[in-house]
């Protein structure tokens, strides 16, 4: 058990690690996979350098002992550290230079930080088959058992960290945990090392009387290419299959955790088989038909996934974005997904986990030599991992997609099956006849495949969608549609809905235009921007038409949005000279030295079912815009009153928590905004001269006075009614598992309602402020607003859509020329109150 404990504790470092370093480089795929090269890279290095301090210690269970208490004690040390890093690096830009060298910098500096615990991780391995094995039948017997147990342990930390670690403690403690779990296993093994003494001699006399552990016809360098050429295929695959899992789990750790657990597992159990497959005593031929049965099934699980989600019965039943989805809970849609991709991607896992312990024994001489073998041999397959991992995520996946790459990984594993075979002694048929029947297979499996994984998103479910762009990346798939029928081009990532046109009604549309207009009418002169997210440009393209507007900043982090935004009318703006479009993740961005900002838009998606922005939505990223503020400088953030209430009021909190004003204003039916600044945010006001907004009339909306009019509370009525609780940030991200366990689709009116009654109750404990000058529109247009939130609230909470009218009689008794209740009557003559929570799809 102590390899499986120990396999676990690295896994939780290396996903708490991760998500730490992620606020060094940004939240990219290239961030994420240089952080794991460089733990991968580290326990190469260790796992190589083991046999040379083996001898410092009399026992091999000591040395193994002191190696756990080591990482626990480096890891400890280095996490420490790691959150002071982007303050380092945001000081020290402007003398680096170019961003190469920044870039270069990040990577040097974090692979230092890891090289000691990593390289003590990798040392484990040939560690404790050291303390283990001493002799042939036992290297048989015990290294897949070791190697299997290990990986198994790691499946098992990917879960639990997951799952419950972080959800619940957070990355540190979550690391004091594993530190914990390290320091026990170490303990543990100094206890076993006291019945150790005679081990040193058997093993010495064992290793006279072999001159290889498994004996085999292969040289060297063809054991070379198949540890580093199965370590590339290996993370290849795992990065392309965790795209591809996304389509029947979802987004999220919850689905990354579990589709993580199911590759783990597929290793483990490989692991496990090598007693019985080296019984067989024909390990190279073993090896090489391994490869081959990778490269088929492989092939064969991204060509059956492609095909559940084509066909209209399975895609119903399946995909977490079918109609039927929206009526499960997450556990039932993660369980039934995790279940199929379990059935789908284990077998090939399986083989690949069988290859390592297979090709490492036979890379392995003597057991006399077995620490320094086995550490060679698990350095030759992280170097191809890591090279695996980096060209997955950079070249394979962005420029082949999820089935190129596949295929592209399944041609190395039949080459590498080749080697094998041409290298072999003997066995001229198995030459002959072995791998062109299976290399005809593969041959006619990528035929057979389709170009790219088909999947269908939120706006696909009816059929009726035009495709006009379409990019799977290493970020996101991006797609551009457009629906006729309800008159309607949108945007989706990963098949969620996040940017449409204008003519589109509700909540997307509708906030698109308000993010711009609501500062702009707040504060007139403003002059420099700064947009987290592009979207359809809708937003970037409603700032650009005010003149007074010197500089438009846009940060989004996925090129692949870029091009697909260029396809909406808005996307002139991309043109406009004033325009800078920086390809970025926003807290990189935001941590270097740069202008300040008058205005600060941030728009991150927040479906329930896609919580994987919580770090944009913290604390620590509130405080990064708080200080890239100019003097006077606001920042407005988009919340969807869809949320759980739990939900709501944690952004809310975490919000407030950083601006020292903050107010909120609400649009019916379901968009909230909230303004926040760094000094009095109604001391700003300079005009109230009404500026028509084009494109906001479908809304009820058509000046800027009644934008205005929609302050639903401010800074003391909210703190006055905001309760307690957590706060969300970088080290404890709440927010990105709270809303996918509470949200329950049926409930969304529920949700909308519950969170106007809490704004309402903010606006009874706050203090209109009076600002000298302001007209009586402004005055009429904001009491009418009050009734109609009060006729919203209670219409949603008694469930009775005819007691909203006497409210909107009361907008229109107060306001006579109030659009917004004229507008509001209007379309629920059309389509009903209820029409309002319903759209073709869920916007984000």
């Amino acid at each position: 058990m102590l390899t499986f404990a120990s396999g676990a504790a690295a896994l939780v470092y290396q996903v708490a690690w991760v998500k730490m370093l992620s606020l060094t480089f940004g939240n990219t795929s290239l961030a994420a996979g240089a952080v794991i090269a460089s733990i991968m890279a580290g326990m190469g290095i260790g796992a190589a350098l083991y046999h040379r301090f083996e001898r410092l210690a009399s026992r091999a269970f000591v040395t193994y002992g002191m190696i756990e208490i080591g990482i626990a004690l480096s890891a400890a040390g280095v996490s420490s550290v790691l959150y002071g890093l982007p303050s380092v690096y945001g000081a020290v830009t402007e003398a680096v230079g170019a961003p190469w060298q920044l870039t270069f910098l990040r990577f040097a500096s974090v692979f230092i930080l890891l090289i000691v615990p990593s390289a003590l991780m990798g040392a484990t391995f040939p560690a404790l088959c050291r303390a283990v094995i001493r002799s042939r039948a036992g290297f048989e017997k015990s290294l897949g058992f070791i190697y299997g147990l290990n990986t198994l342990g790691a499946a098992a930390g990917a879960l639990i960290v997951g799952f419950a670690l972080i959800e619940t403690f957070g990355n540190l403690r979550s690391i004091w945990l594993a530190n914990g779990i390290n320091v026990l296993v170490g303990a543990a093994a100094l206890w076993l090392s006291r019945g150790e003494d005679a081990w040193e001699t058997t093993a010495a006399t064992e290793s006279n009387k072999a001159t290889a552990v498994i004996r085999h016809s292969l040289p060297r360098w063809t054991i070379t290419a198949i540890l580093a050429g199965s370590g590339f295929a290996t993370m290849a695959y795992e990065i392309f299959w965790m795209r591809a899992a996304k389509y029947l789990i979802g987004n999220g750790t919850y689905a990354l955790s579990a589709v993580l657990m199911i590759f783990l597992l597929g290793l483990g159990l490989g692991a496990l088989l090598l007693p019985k497959v080296a019984r067989r005593n024909h390990p190279d031929r073993d090896l090489a038909y391994c490869q081959l049965g990778i490269a088929v099934l492989a092939l064969v699980a991204v060509g059956l996934e492609s095909l559940l989600l084509s066909a209209d019965w399975s895609w119903e039943r399946l995909s977490v974005f079918a109609s039927g989805a929206d009526e499960s809970s997450w556990l039932a849609l993660l369980l039934k997904g995790s279940l199929v991709s379990c059935a789908i991607f284990l077998p090939p896992t399986i083989l690949m986990g069988l290859s390592f312990p297979l090709a490492g024994g036979m890379f392995t001489g003597s057991i006399r030599l077995l620490g320094r073998d086995l550490g060679g041999a698990y350095l030759f397959a992280n170097l191809g991992s890591i090279v695996g991992v980096i060209a997955g995520a950079t070249w394979l996946l962005p420029e082949l997609g999820t089935v190129g790459g596949t295929k592209l990984v399944a041609a190395l594993n039949v080459g590498l099956a080749f080697a094998v075979l041409i290298s072999l002694r003997g066995a001229r048929s198995v030459r002959r006849w072995g791998p062109i029947a299976a290399s005809a297979v593969v041959l006619l499996l990528s035929l057979a495949l389709p170009s790219r994984m088909a999947f269908r998103g939120e706006i696909e479910r009816t059929g009726a969608a035009t495709l006009r762009f379409w990019e799977e990346g290493d970020l996101a798939t991006v797609k551009v549609l457009e629906h006729p029928q309800w008159n309607m081009r949108a945007m989706t990532i990963d098949g969620y809905i996040i940017g449409v046109n204008p003519p589109y009604g509700q909540t997307v549309a509708q906030k698109q235009l308000l993010l711009a207009h609501l500062p702009m009418a707040l504060r007139p002169d403003t002059r420099v921007t700064l947009n987290l997210g592009l979207g359809s440009s809708t937003t970037l393209a409603m700032l650009g038409n005010y003149r007074q507007v010197d500089s438009l900043h846009c940060v989004e982090i996925s090129e692949a949005v870029v091009e697909g935004a260029r396809l909406f009318s808005e996307s002139a703006v991309l043109g406009d000279p004033r325009t800078r479009i920086i390809v970025d993740d926003a807290v990189h961005f935001l941590q270097r030295p740069g202008v300040a900002y008058d205005l600060i838009v941030s728009d991150a998606k927040q479906n329930p079912r896609f919580p994987g922005n919580a770090a944009v939505l913290s604390e620590e990223f509130f405080r990064l815009c708080s200080a890239r503020l100019a003097e006077n400088g606001i920042i407005v953030q988009w919340v969807p009153m869809a949320l759980h209430p739990a939900a709501f009021q944690l952004i809310t909190r975490t919000f407030a928590a950083v601006f020292p004003d903050v107010s909120v204003y609400y649009y019916p039916p379901s968009c909230a905004i909230m303004v926040g600044g760094n000094s009095i945010l109604g001391e700003r006001r300079g005009q109230f001269r009404p500026v028509n907004f084009p494109g906001l009339e479908g809304y009820g909306i058509h000046n800027s006075l009644q934008v205005l009019a929609a302050q639903i509370c401010d800074d003391r009525g909210l703190r006055a009614v905001l309760p307690e609780g957590d706060i969300n940030s970088w080290d404890h991200p709440v927010f990105e598992f709270l809303p996918y366990k509470l949200f329950e689709p049926h409930l969304t009116a529920d949700y909308v309602g519950r969170n106007l009654e809490f704004l309402l109750g903010a606006r009874a404990a706050s203090v209109r402020r009076e600002f000298g000058g302001e007209p009586m529109e402004l005055t009429a247009s904001r009491a009418a607003q009050d009734r109609i939130a009060d006729g919203m609230a209670i219409t949603i909470q008694r469930n009775d859509p005819s007691l909203l009218d006497s409210y909107l009689d009361g907008a229109l008794a107060v306001h006579p020329n109030d659009l917004l209740a004229t507008d509001l009557r209007r379309f629920i003559a059309a389509r009903g109150f209820w029409g309002f929570f319903e759209s073709p799809g869920r916007p984000d």
